[in-house]
């Protein structure tokens, strides 16, 4: 090592031999390094390669360099108090980064800051297995990992993907041990993640698929996936839980998702979100979305016009005045909550969605879902819901509601319906079977919801669709699709509901130009998108907003408990909360969502 060239300003042995063995400090990929048959250099400014042949090789014109490609940069198995910072990691098969912990073995206490990871298989991989041959006692985790203002880029599959696995676990026969959870206490914060999952592993490209436990996912922006953005997997239930589970028999939970942006996601692939939570008969224990933004979540409409695929069947296309419904053609939601129970929605932004802007099916009901001063604008539907049924989204109800609250949200410019609720039963009471139990709706407020008026658009458009099974109380159309509607039929919602203009700073549902209703028939999902692809901030009120000051300050107290746990309370200008996520009299840029970089 040349101090001159290669060294720097790193501590160097007063011997006059460079580094010594037990130095912290090493050099790598300099051409004053070349010493020894067989090494090379890449100097990608000059795009040369410099190599000292093998004994015997000739440097002749029939000589070919062939550069082996590791399946992992770096392995972090059992590996404790390491700081990686401002390193490049490219060209690995596999994944970037790599821990996967058997037994007793562990990772912690890792910090990864301001790393390039690109152009490989996977960002990180992070696997930790409990097995039937483990001491519960004993367990070690795999925790205290931080990723910080780096970027993952160019993966064939996902960005990040972090999991356990319960290698030949059963709860039956071992107990409280295949109970444990021992993957916890990650922080992703301040990172890009882009161009992701269109070489998938699997059949989903995927942007992150990752377990949440005592986690924290903040100002990071996830853009450009094939299919989901990010993915939360679920864990497992506690010994002799019986479903359906209540929050506190679900063994992982406890995850803040803030401030991050997921935009231009789904561009391969359908039925997927900006962010999906999936749990098939599980769920999740306290997972708080809170400031988010969903965007320009696209949903196959990429592959339709590429491919010239354009459905033939309505309600894609109307077969008499041959015009596309195209923004059928986005099925794709901006958050996705799939047999996913257990969550907290406040603050939360979603427009340019191809689909639903938000869309939870099955068993929403069985456990704490509160969606709380959340922007639904320029989608199919703001909300969508078959939250009381269960078994594969069929058949009749099976449980009331256990906590539901959806209050001070914003649905504007909504092409179908600002709220869809499917498959409920007779109603009983004088209430359908959706609004049972403990169920609360009401101050939110309603714009354009229903707005495309066309003879070919579907015809149950309004402010809400309560799909009832039983016909007669819907005599074949909407009564729920005005405001007044809604109220006359369901009396017990909707109280203190408003139908008006919300008054946003840089957006009007008013204004058909914002629509798309402008739009040639035969034109994409895409280009509608792009014409309107503004910035979230366009969504702040005005002073004279009738959103502004018109529900209590004071949460329901389950999301008091929760917000409390992360150290969070509610900025409030006034006496009263405003309604929608962003609160009048706070300056809002550009800069206070996504990587503060």
């Amino acid at each position: 090592c040349q101090p001159k060239y290669a060294c720097g300003d790193a501590n160097i042995d007063t011997n006059g031999k460079g580094f010594s063995p037990m130095s912290k400090y090493y050099v790598d990929n300099h051409p004053y390094l070349l010493d020894a048959a067989g090494e090379y250099y890449v100097d990608k400014t000059n795009l040369k390669l410099f190599v000292i042949p093998l004994p015997g090789v000739n440097m002749d014109a029939s000589f070919v360099v062939e550069l082996s490609k590791r399946r992992a940069a770096i392995d972090l198995t059992n590996t404790l108090n390491v700081t990686f910072d401002s390193l490049s990691v490219e060209m690995c098969d596999d994944t970037a980064v790599y821990s996967n912990n058997w037994v007793n073995a562990n990772t912690r206490f890792i910090t990864m800051r301001s790393l390039n990871m690109q152009l490989s298989g996977r960002g990180l991989t992070f696997i930790k297995t409990i097995a039937q041959l483990d001491s519960a006692g004993g367990l070690e985790n795999t925790e205290h990992v931080g990723l910080i203002e780096s970027t993952v880029r160019h993966m064939d599959d996902v960005s990040i993907l972090m999991n356990q696995g319960w290698w030949s676990c059963s709860i039956d026969a071992l107990g409280d041990l295949c109970s444990h959870a021992q993957i916890r206490r990650f922080y992703v914060g301040h990172n890009q993640f882009y161009e992701l999952g269109f070489r998938p592993f699997g059949d989903d490209g995927t942007g992150g698929a990752v377990i949440g436990n005592e986690m924290v996912f903040e100002n990071n922006l996830v853009r450009n996936v094939a299919h989901n953005g990010f993915q939360f997997i679920p864990g497992p239930a506690k010994q002799g839980a019986i479903q359906p589970y209540a929050s506190s028999d679900l063994v992982v939970g406890a995850v803040l998702i803030k401030d991050n942006i997921f935009e231009w996601t789904c561009l391969l692939e359908s039925d997927c979100g900006g962010l999906k939570h999936w749990a098939g008969d599980l769920g999740f224990r306290d997972h708080l979305l809170i400031g988010n933004v969903y965007r320009n979540i696209i949903g196959w409409s990429y592959s339709v016009q590429m491919q010239n695929l354009i459905p033939t069947s309505w309600p894609y296309y109307n077969p008499v005045d041959r015009k596309y419904w195209r923004l059928m053609l986005g099925f794709a939601f901006g958050s996705y909550f799939d047999y996913a129970p257990g969550s907290y929605h406040f603050r939360n932004i979603a427009y340019n969605v191809g689909s639903n802007c938000y869309h939870w099916t099955a068993r929403i009901a069985q456990s704490e879902m509160y969606f709380h001063n959340n922007l639904a604008v320029n989608c199919y539907s703001g909300f969508a819901s078959d939250w009381d049924v269960w078994n594969g989204g069929l058949g009749t109800p099976t449980t009331q509601h256990k906590s539901t609250s959806i209050q001070g949200n914003i649905f504007a410019a909504t092409a179908l319906n600002g709220l869809n609720m499917f498959r409920n039963d007779n109603q009983q009471n004088g209430q359908p079977r959706s609004f049972e139990g403990n169920f609360v709706m009401d101050y939110n407020l309603w714009s354009q919801a229903g707005y495309d008026t066309r003879s070919d658009s579907v015809y149950r458009r309004g402010v809400a669709d309560i799909n009832y099974l039983d016909t007669s109380l819907s005599n074949g159309g909407n009564p729920t699709s005005t405001l007044a509607g809604l109220q006359a039929k369901e009396p017990l919602v909707s109280v203190h509901d408003q139908s008006a203009n919300p008054g946003f700073t840089g957006f009007n549902p008013d204004v058909w130009a914002n629509s798309i209703l402008t739009r040639t028939q035969d034109a994409t999902l895409t280009s509608f998108l792009t014409d309107n692809d503004i910035d979230w901030t366009a969504y702040t009120l005005t002073a004279g907003s009738p959103a502004v000051d018109q529900v209590s300050s004071t949460l329901p107290p389950m999301l008091q408990t929760v917000m409390q746990y992360w150290g969070l309370t509610p900025e409030v200008v006034g006496t009263q909360m405003d309604l929608g996520p962003l609160e009048s009299g706070i300056t809002w840029t550009a800069r206070m969502k996504g990587p503060k970089r």
